[in-house]
């Protein structure tokens, strides 16, 4: 079964590989396509084992994780994915660089996916940095738009402050707590919430956490980098408002535990993030 947790992450980066060969025009989407159902039927099985046993799957020695929360995530994203790689058959046709959108597609979905099963906030930082990237090239994917590339610079640098927020954050939790693998973190968490102790790193270290979340997930004050990416090309602001802009959710989801040591930290975020709602409500 490990496997089948080193698999999914795995996969779109070897579709990435092969479409980097295919010569045929027509068959890039196919295999990309193809390949990337397997991914959608590889999580619904794991999904099905991780009901019926009442246990997660690791893999590579606990690092990457097939839990309750990726048993929901990464079927939604594969198929997610599959919707999105068959309206871009068409829609991307006449682009240049018709194959670089297929590969950078692949790799985009290699990185939620690795930060939807990451297990270690080492490899969960991983995965947010390759995120930034990957959403990166592919905002800036008209690169003979100077106003396309200058947006995705824009964009870039929100993404880049929130990496750095988030590293510095790793490093605190760390130092304060002594380990990076998330599963000992939440039952050290966990065993605290029935000791409360007043420890001020606490509140620190969940607040860089949620700006980081808030930065990568456009929740005001750092919702501006969105607009900048209205130049990506339609299928990639699928991939952005279905799956990009989730990811803070999914990080605090990570760190529950930690979060409910610190209410403040929770009382901000619910304030941050009742105005954004109501702010985008009239906005739209």
């Amino acid at each position: 079964m490990e496997q089948l947790v080193l698999l999914i992450p795995a996969i779109p980066i070897a579709i990435a590989v092969i479409l980097g060969v295919v010569t045929d025009k027509a068959l890039i989407p196919k295999v990309s396509i193809i390949l990337s159902s397997m991914i959608a039927l590889l999580g619904l099985y794991g999904t099905f084992y991780v009901l019926t046993n009442d246990a997660p799957i690791e893999g590579f020695g606990g690092y990457i994780i097939y839990n309750e929360l990726s048993s929901i995530l990464v079927p939604y994203v594969a198929i997610l994915g599959l919707v999105v790689r068959k309206y871009a058959t068409k829609y991307m046709w006449d682009e240049a660089g018709y194959r670089r959108f297929f590969i950078l597609l692949n790799f985009i979905f290699a990185s939620i996916y690795l930060l939807v099963m990451s297990n270690n906030l080492i490899v969960l930082a991983l995965a947010w940095q390759l995120l930034s990237i990957a959403l990166y090239l592919l905002v800036s994917f008209n690169v003979g738009s100077n106003s396309a590339v200058k947006n995705a610079r824009w964009t870039m640098g929100i993404h880049k402050g929130a990496d750095l927020v988030f590293i510095f954050a790793v490093v605190l939790t760390y130092n304060t707590f002594g380990s990076a693998d998330l599963g000992v973190l939440s039952k050290t968490w966990l065993a605290m919430s029935f000791h409360p102790a007043d420890n001020p790193m606490i509140f620190v270290i969940g607040l860089l956490f949620l700006i980081a979340a808030m930065m990568k997930s456009a929740i005001m004050p750092f919702h501006i980098w969105l607009p900048y990416t209205s130049e990506a090309p339609t299928p990639v602001s699928a991939v952005m408002h279905a799956g990009v802009v989730n990811v803070g959710g999914i990080l605090l989801n990570k760190l529950a535990y930690l979060l409910l040591l610190s209410p403040a930290v929770l009382n901000i975020a619910f304030v941050i993030g009742l105005v954004t709602a109501i702010l985008a409500s009239l906005i739209m």
